[in-house]
């Protein structure tokens, strides 16, 4: 287990450093994979459910993205002169914005 987290922080280094990957390490990491299907066995139906999460419901997922839009758009104008001068010129009001009236501003 502990050889498994080392291959998966080399991978995770080589990506944030933009460097190749070493094949011996992915070589380890798909065998370790297997070796864990072998023993436990493949997920269940629930872990579906899991892995998707609440991204899967359109509804769920609209509701997400417009907090996060709007949590954003409020953090620029309290920090950012720049950007409450453009949310202003432009006459959009940070706490009415959804990722569908955004996708029209400029």
């Amino acid at each position: 287990m502990f050889t498994t987290a080392v291959r998966q922080m080399r991978v995770a280094f080589s990506t944030v450093l933009g460097r190749p990957f070493s094949v011996p390490v992915v070589q380890g990491l798909v065998r370790d994979a297997l070796a864990t299907l072998e023993e436990f066995g493949t997920p269940g139906d629930d872990v579906g459910q899991l892995v998707d999460g609440p991204y899967a419901d359109p509804t769920m997922r609209r509701e997400l993205q417009t907090r996060a839009l709007q949590r954003t758009a409020r953090h620029l104008t309290a920090g950012a002169p720049y950007y409450r001068d453009r949310f202003a010129a432009a006459g959009v009001d940070p706490a009415g914005l959804t990722p569908r009236r955004c996708s029209g501003c400029r």
